[in-house]
């Protein structure tokens, strides 16, 4: 049923969310072929701090991918020779590395106060966000009147139009 509901949910427009600590789980629920597709399926994917091992890796290689960079580097003794003293190289790096998957996510004490650090996915651009954390405050049962009313006498008001 979820598979046939994530094939037509962009039709549809259903947004799914889905959460999951590894990526190995998709797998082990639907198997290889299944997985893959499941997983293609999410549009943004936001990254928290990962432990290096398979899910880190397999988040930089297949989600993000290596980028290719042009550099400077040092001259041979046969360029030197021939007048080039700044040679060009093109390279492939990686975009994020498993370390900054586990070192430079999750969450951190600022002055402000606890913040939450989280890659995301699934844009032209990768983005790190700092999200705040904060606390709900205690907020009324929803069978307790609200103060403004019953002082209002809104409650009085309405039972004597019942009666």
């Amino acid at each position: 049923m979820l598979l046939r509901l994530l094939a037509l949910g962009r039709e549809l427009r259903v947004n799914t969310i889905a959460t999951a600590q590894e990526l190995g789980q998709i797998t082990a629920m639907f198997g290889q072929e299944q997985g893959s597709v499941v997983e293609a399926r999410f549009g943004i994917r936001l990254v928290l701090r990962l432990e290096p091992g398979e899910t880190a890796r397999r988040i930089c290689e297949v989600w993000i991918d290596r980028r290719q960079v042009r550099r400077r580097r040092d001259a041979t003794v046969e360029e030197l020779a021939r007048g080039i003293t700044k040679p060009m190289e093109t390279v492939w790096e990686d975009t994020i590395t498993t370390d900054f998957l586990s070192d430079a996510l999750g969450v951190f004490e600022t002055s402000a106060g606890k913040m939450i650090r989280v890659l995301v996915t699934g844009f032209p651009a990768l983005a790190v966000v700092d999200v705040p954390l904060t606390a709900w405050a205690d907020r009324r049962e929803a069978h307790v009147p609200a103060p403004w009313i019953a002082e209002s006498g809104i409650l009085h008001q309405h039972g004597a139009q019942r009666a």
